[in-house]
């Protein structure tokens, strides 16, 4: 039996018969179907759910000459799991309530809107890129762990309720002013304290105290 190459189209025949059989086995994109003339069949364009082996599948049998193609999957005996195959190879994939998408790229485009709601999300890439004119979150928890984090910012505006930070080393640098506005501020160092400026200027309402070991002043 000829059988046509992938890239070439069959020559069209008068004497094509729909048939019901069964698949018993693949090879590549060829398929092998049971009792009947032809000994190997590709699925169709038009056949979108990937047949297995064991389906009961609708068969235009072309005869001897000709291709025969499998029209549609009728029934298998593990309805829950199937995959629809799609031009370009990307496929939708079933396996009881869970659904696989693979393709080499996927491009969602709302005009309005994208809407998605679940109880968890998981994201792994290797890169990521959000552009995002105006952002709104609500979260109860977040938690980060990350190796370098660089921002870049205009304004930067935080309202926290209780902050609590834990740094192994911090350097700042500041072009403008400097402002802290606290009831109260408590400066704890373990080694040297080091201030200059080229003007100090202390004032307290109240009582003053410096007391040390040694004061040296001038």
């Amino acid at each position: 039996m000829n059988l046509p190459k992938q890239h070439e189209l069959p020559v069209a025949s008068n004497t094509a018969a729909l048939v019901t059989t069964v698949v018993s086995g693949r090879a590549d994109d060829w398929f092998f179907v049971q009792d009947l003339s032809v000994k190997r069949v590709r699925r169709a364009v038009g056949c979108l759910v990937e047949p297995q082996v064991g389906d009961l599948i609708l068969l235009c049998d072309a005869g001897h000459s000709d291709t025969s193609y499998i029209l549609n999957v009728l029934a298998r005996e593990e309805s829950n799991v199937s995959t629809v195959c799609l031009p370009g190879g990307v496929t939708l994939s079933t396996h009881g309530s869970q659904l696989t998408v693979a393709a080499d790229d996927i491009n969602l485009q709302g005009r309005d809107s994208v809407g998605m709601t679940t109880a968890r999300l998981d994201v792994n890439a290797v890169a990521a890129t959000a552009r995002i004119l105006h952002m709104q979150s609500w979260s109860d928890t977040i938690e980060t762990t990350a190796t370098r984090i660089l921002t870049v910012t205009q304004t930067f505006t935080q309202q926290v309720g209780r902050m609590i930070t834990r740094v192994r080393e911090s350097w700042r640098k500041v072009e403008g002013l400097d402002e802290t506005q606290a009831a109260r501020i408590r400066v704890y160092v373990e080694g040297s304290h080091q201030l200059d400026a080229e003007h100090v200027t202390v004032n307290a309402e109240g009582f003053v105290r410096v007391d040390g070991k040694s004061i040296n002043i001038g």
